[in-house]
C-alpha cells in the first residue's frame, strides 16, 4: 500500500528532463532503455515529452510505444506541430490501426489533419463501421456541434420495455455504453427523451421506456457553434449533450471530456483576441505562426498611435503655449483605455455565459455611463490635486479633472458598447479587443484634454 500512495503523491514528471535523457539514450543507441524510460508514464505525460524533443526525434520516440492503445491516446494529446510530424512518418496502415482504437470524434479530428489526398487512403483502411462514422463527421465544420460529436451512443426505442432497453445497453459497443444516460428516440429516430442507467435498474422490467424516461430540456443541432454546446452544458448541468440533425433525429452526443475541451478552447480564443493575437499562441510553437498572429494587431496599434499623433498635431499651438499640459496627456489617455478594458472583459465574459444579450445594450450602457462618471470624477480629482500642487494652477487642475472624467466615461461606455455591437451582428465579441478600444480612447482622450485646454487658454490665463 505505501508504494501506491508514494506513486500517487509523486510529483508530475519533468518533461524537459525526460526529453533530454531520451536524447542522450537514443544518441548512444540505447533504444530499450529509452523505451523503458517512457513506458510507465501516462499518455498525456508522454505527449509532453515528445513535444519537447527535436523534430527529427519525435517519430522515433513515438515509435517506441509498442502498445497500440497507448500510442493512440498519446497521439490525441499531441500539439498540432508534433502531430503533423508524426503523421508524416506513419504509413496509412499504421495510422489506420491507431485510428481504429479511437472514438469516432477523435478519429475524425486526426484524419482532418491529413492532406486531402491522404484522407481517402487512410479511410479505406478502416472497418466499414468506422469508415462510415468518420466520413459522416468530416462533413461538419471542425468547431460545430457536428464536428465535436461522437457517434458511439445508445439509442433506445420508446417502445422498448425496461428489460429490452437494458439488454441493448449491455450488448452495445463499450464506448457507446460509457455515458451515464441513454437517449430515447421515436420510430423516426427523433430525440424523445433520456433515461439514466440507474433508472433502468430501478424500474419494473415490463415498464415501457417512454413511461419512465425524462424529457430532454435542451439539445444542440449539428451546425450549432461549439460555444453553444458549452453554454447548454453549463446552463442545464449536462455531462452529455445530445446532437440532432435538421429533422430532429438523434445524430450523436458530446461527452464531458469534449465539453471541457470546448470550454478551454473558447476561453483560450477569447484570451487570445483580448490579448491582441489572431489565434491562441502556443508558448513553444513555431516562430512563423507567432509572428503572423501578432503582426496584424501591431499594425492596428501603430495606426491608432498615428491617428493620436494627428490629434496632437492639430493642437500643437496649444502645446507651445502651455507645455505643462503634455505631462498629463498619457494620464488622460491611459485612464480611458484602462476603464474601457475593465468593462470589455466583464461584458465579453457575461455574453459568453449568457448573463446578458444584445437586447440588454440600453441598460448596460446607462449603467456604464453612471459608473464612468463617478469613477472618472474620483480619479480625476486626485489628478487635479497633483496638477494644483505641482503647477499651482486651479484652472489646469479643473481641465485635467474634466478630461479624465469625460474620457473614463467614454471608455466605460465604449467598453460595453463595442462587444455588444459585435454580438448583435453575430461576430465574436472578443474581437472588440483592448487594443482597438485603447487606440480609440487615446484619440478621444487627447482630443478632450487639448480641446478643453484650448478653450481655457482662449478665455482665461492658466
Amino acid at each position: 500500500m505505501p508504494g501506491i500512495i508514494d506513486r500517487f503523491l509523486r510529483r508530475r514528471p519533468d518533461p524537459v528532463a525526460i526529453a533530454r535523457k531520451l536524447e542522450r539514450l537514443l544518441g548512444k543507441g540505447r533504444v530499450n532503455a529509452a523505451k523503458s524510460l517512457i513506458g510507465p508514464f501516462h499518455p498525456a505525460d508522454v505527449a509532453d515529452v515528445i513535444e519537447r524533443l527535436p523534430t527529427e526525434l519525435k517519430p522515433e520516440v513515438f515509435g517506441l510505444l509498442d502498445n497500440v492503445d497507448k500510442a493512440a491516446d498519446v497521439m490525441l494529446e499531441l500539439d498540432e506541430e508534433s502531430l503533423s510530424t508524426i503523421l508524416a512518418d506513419l504509413d496509412r496502415r499504421e495510422l489506420a490501426d491507431l485510428i481504429k482504437k479511437m472514438e469516432s470524434d477523435d478519429a475524425a479530428d486526426v484524419i482532418a489533419q491529413l492532406k486531402v489526398n491522404q484522407r481517402s487512403k487512410v479511410i479505406e483502411e478502416l472497418p466499414v463501421e468506422n469508415r462510415t462514422e468518420v466520413t459522416e463527421l468530416l462533413k461538419y465544420p471542425e468547431n460545430s456541434a457536428g464536428g465535436r460529436m461522437r457517434m458511439e451512443f445508445v439509442a433506445l426505442p420508446d417502445t422498448d420495455t425496461v428489460v429490452q432497453a437494458a439488454e441493448r445497453v449491455r450488448s452495445a459497443r463499450p464506448q457507446a455504453a460509457e455515458p451515464p444516460v441513454a437517449y430515447v428516440v421515436d420510430r423516426e429516430g427523433k430525440l424523445d427523451g433520456y433515461i439514466s442507467l440507474r433508472d433502468l435498474l430501478r424500474n419494473p422490467a415490463d415498464a415501457l421506456v417512454r413511461e419512465v424516461m425524462r424529457p430532454v430540456q435542451a439539445f444542440a443541432r449539428v451546425l450549432d457553434d461549439q460555444e453553444e454546446v458549452a453554454r447548454i452544458a453549463r446552463r442545464y448541468d449536462f455531462s452529455t449533450v445530445p446532437v440532432v440533425d435538421e429533422s430532429g433525429r438523434l445524430t450523436g452526443i458530446i461527452t464531458a471530456d469534449d465539453i471541457l475541451d470546448v470550454v478551454v478552447e473558447e476561453a483560450s480564443e477569447d484570451i487570445a483576441k483580448l490579448g491582441q493575437t489572431m489565434d491562441m499562441e502556443e508558448a513553444l510553437g513555431p516562430v512563423g505562426k507567432s509572428v503572423s498572429g501578432r503582426v496584424p494587431w501591431l499594425f492596428i496599434s501603430l495606426s491608432g498611435g498615428i491617428l493620436a499623433s494627428f490629434v496632437v498635431l492639430i493642437f500643437q499651438n496649444t502645446l507651445r503655449a502651455l507645455v505643462v499640459v503634455a505631462t498629463f496627456m498619457p494620464i488622460v489617455a491611459g485612464m480611458g483605455g484602462a476603464a474601457g478594458n475593465q468593462v470589455t472583459n466583464i461584458v465579453v465574459r457575461a455574453l459568453a455565459l449568457g448573463e446578458v444579450t444584445p437586447h440588454d445594450i440600453g441598460r448596460l450602457i446607462w449603467k456604464q455611463v453612471r459608473v464612468g462618471m463617478i469613477a472618472g470624477a474620483a480619479t480625476g480629482t486626485l489628478a487635479a490635486l497633483v496638477a494644483l500642487v505641482l503647477h499651482g494652477s486651479p484652472l489646469l487642475g479643473l481641465v485635467v479633472l474634466m478630461a479624465i472624467a469625460l474620457n473614463v466615461t467614454v471608455g466605460s461606455s465604449l467598453g460595453a458598447l463595442t462587444p455588444m455591437i459585435f454580438a448583435h451582428f453575430g461576430k465574436d465579441p472578443a474581437l472588440a479587443s483592448s487594443l482597438l478600444l485603447t487606440a480609440t480612447t487615446d484619440m478621444i482622450g487627447l482630443f478632450i484634454l487639448l480641446g478643453l485646454t484650448t478653450l481655457a487658454l482662449h478665455f482665461f490665463t492658466i
